[in-house]
């Protein structure tokens, strides 16, 4: 049978650890056992285990004690009935409390929902690891915030984007802001506090006071009970594909710039042409010595250097 957890039985009465082990491992589970504090602190330097069944009355230590000590999330206390200890056991981060003498299946029912929590803490641990990982390796910078405006998380992106360290930010108000977009980011962060997404190209401010075009997708963030929690933003530097934009803009208009000044160039040289044509029949016609012959020559003349401007 594969096994489904690891438990640590902890009790100084060899024939309950042995019992309790026995049971244990017919279900499938891996068991270490232990009669002491010291011998059960030895096995947890060791490995890690998913689970720990505890007596509160071992010989070297008290069970109160090592609950401080046990590095599992959901340790099973056993002990004699009493209100006092199982109330301090469970402030001490206890799963649960059995008194004995206990029902073998209450005590296994009791440990297969340890383990079940257990299993669950540790997906959503890897989970978060997973997610801390994805975020710290993302392209784009992702800020989140709280509800108030103070940075929760600021990835390696963020870092590079706008100049401020995480240790700068966390818990301060969000830097990035300048004065002129204040009442554009308030609107958004309200938008998200009502659960809505916003995307919009806007500006942000660096460290050192110089502002940049970003690209700013905001999302609400949601806790357990699905209220809102804070926002997240994910921000792409545009600024150098705004100067592009506007690089290409003048382009463009200096090309209709162009055109125009082509197409008067070329009706201007079309109509010089006739008055140069116009001016060569002209004196093809009239005598060497007429008078207006001087005056034609002269059009004629003018026309070619006009010609020859455009």
């Amino acid at each position: 049978m594969s096994d489904r957890g690891s438990v640590l039985v902890i009790d100084d009465d060899v024939g309950t650890c042995q019992t309790i082990g026995d049971v244990l491992e017919m279900r499938g589970h891996s068991v270490l056992t232990a009669t002491r504090a010291r011998s059960a602190l030895e096995i947890l330097t060791g490995r890690s285990v998913d689970a720990a069944v505890l007596d509160l009355q071992l010989p070297d230590a008290s069970g109160l004690v090592l609950l401080q000590a046990i590095k599992t999330s959901s340790p099973t206390i056993t002990g004699h009935a009493s209100l006092t200890t199982a109330i301090q056991a469970i402030n001490g981060a206890a799963f649960a409390y059995v008194t004995k003498p206990f029902e073998m299946e209450d005590l296994l029912e009791t440990i297969e929902k340890a383990l079940a929590k257990t299993r669950v803490d540790r997906a959503l641990r890897e989970t978060t690891r997973t997610l801390e990982t994805l975020i710290q390796a993302a392209p784009v910078a992702i800020v989140a915030l709280d509800t108030a405006g103070c940075v929760t998380a600021w990835n390696k992106a963020a870092e590079r984007m706008f100049g401020w360290r995480e240790p700068e930010v966390l818990g301060e108000f969000v830097p990035i802001i300048p004065a002129t977009k204040r009442a554009e980011f308030d609107e958004t962060v309200v938008l998200n506090l009502r659960g809505e997404d916003t995307l919009r190209e806007t500006q942000r401010q660096r460290k050192d006071g110089t502002l940049i075009d970003v690209l700013s997708a905001t999302s609400p963030i949601m806790d357990t009970q699905g209220l809102v929690s804070g926002t997240m933003a994910a921000l792409v530097d545009i600024t150098e594909r705004k100067q592009l934009e506007e690089q290409l803009r003048q382009a463009v208009k200096m090309e209709g710039i162009g055109c125009l000044a082509g197409g008067i160039a070329h009706n201007f040289n079309n109509l010089m042409t006739i008055i140069a044509l116009r001016c060569h029949l002209v004196l093809g016609q009239l005598p060497a010595d007429h008078p207006i012959r001087r005056d034609i020559k002269t059009v004629s003349e003018t026309g070619a250097r006009a010609a020859s401007l455009t």
